[in-house]
């Protein structure tokens, strides 16, 4: 690219095929239309973060957690650098007419399992799934190279495309697809470090909930024995999801509504902090682990597909080619350890490849 000559025609074409990666403040490449979903992910985690730091964080120290503490305030920002790296690295879009037919991309990753090299040497196009065939795109007017795919979003072809995620608002492809892989596993371990703090903070303070358990009872009375009957009959055994859901919500604010309220009157409690009320830190520490339940099966299916050298792209393109064929056999993606322990080390040090953005 640095030799080849292009006229003012040809490479304005050339800019216009990263027009889904104008720089932003001069710093990200994120997407035009997604832009905002990536603000409003960073938004969330630093929420998450602050909700820790206000209501755990100061317990957490007062109880002799410092080391630990540190630990997790420190690696709570792990997953915002690592969705910024993901955003403002290019993920290796194939610059429109720029490669021609005799011409290839150049790819470090390279496939290490028997299959990948019998696809890769398989001179029958028919005959393998066709993300590893060389197809002309017709939007981009190029001879698409094997594992690279057009993204609809974006309107141009990525080499090693694995897809394109709204919430770091950009495609994912094989410069980027490492620092996605590294965000979803923050994302995944840091509020599930903050949740075992807290749990284990929540019991130090057992005591103290008991107290105020027994206070909410004593004066509430009745009226919360009432609510928590009503509860367990029309709500669990009627299976009303709703009712449930309405019913949960208040069982999880409601001693902490009240709670801090006795905390606030009754002079037996008004010499703690707000940050001593148990339910505070049980509520911090529910929230974190919803968080990490519903990236659970997102991190494990990256992290799988990572240790089988395949993109989310390549996985269903084999599975949508195994269906044509009817070629179903129980088993037949399992891969031995020693071969996903060597796929992870592959995926993790392998270099990546020069941006074409960098060419221009």
């Amino acid at each position: 690219m640095d030799n080849l000559k292009l006229s003012d025609e040809q490479f304005t074409n050339i800019q216009e095929s990263f027009h889904a990666f104008n720089r932003v403040y001069g710093i990200f490449f994120g997407v035009k239309k997604n832009t905002l979903n990536l603000i409003a992910t960073i938004l969330f985690i630093i929420f998450a973060m602050l909700l820790y730091i206000l209501f755990v964080f100061p317990l957490a120290i007062q109880n002799g957690y410092i080391f630990l503490n540190t630990i997790c305030v420190v690696y709570g920002f792990t997953p915002i650098t690592t969705l910024i790296m993901t955003a403002i690295t290019e993920p290796g879009v194939i610059l429109k007419r720029q490669i021609s037919d005799n011409q290839q991309p150049e790819s470090s990753l390279t496939e290490s399992n028997e299959e990948a090299i019998q696809i890769e040497n398989n001179t029958q196009q028919d005959d393998i799934p066709k993300i590893y065939r060389e197809r002309h795109c017709s939007t981009c007017n190029i001879k698409r190279p094997s594992k690279a795919s057009h993204c609809r979003e974006c309107n141009h072809c990525v080499d090693g495309f694995d897809h394109h995620c709204y919430w770091v608002g950009t495609c994912i492809g094989i410069r980027n697809w490492r620092y996605f892989v590294y965000f979803l596993i923050a994302a995944f371990s840091a509020p599930l470090l903050a949740f075992l703090v807290g749990i284990v903070l929540f019991i130090n303070s057992a005591s103290l909930a008991a107290a105020l358990w027994f206070e909410m009872f004593d004066t509430l009375g009745t009226s919360v024995l009432i609510f928590y009957i009503f509860y367990c009959i029309c709500g669990f055994w009627q299976h009303n999801t709703i009712l449930n859901i309405f019913a949960l919500i208040i069982m999880i604010f409601g001693p902490l509504v009240y709670t801090f309220s006795i905390f606030q009157n009754r002079e037996t409690y008004q010499k703690y902090y707000y940050y001593e009320n148990p339910y505070f830190t049980l509520f911090v520490s529910i929230f974190m682990l919803m968080i990490s339940c519903i990236l659970l099966p997102m991190t494990s299916t990256n992290c799988s597909n990572a240790s089988k050298l395949k993109t989310t792209k390549q996985i269903h393109s084999e599975e949508e080619f195994r269906k044509e064929k009817r070629q179903f056999q129980f088993g037949q993606d399992k891969i031995e350890f020693n071969l996903m322990k060597k796929n992870l080390i592959q995926f993790f040090t392998y270099p990546i490849p020069k941006s074409r953005y960098q060419s221009l």
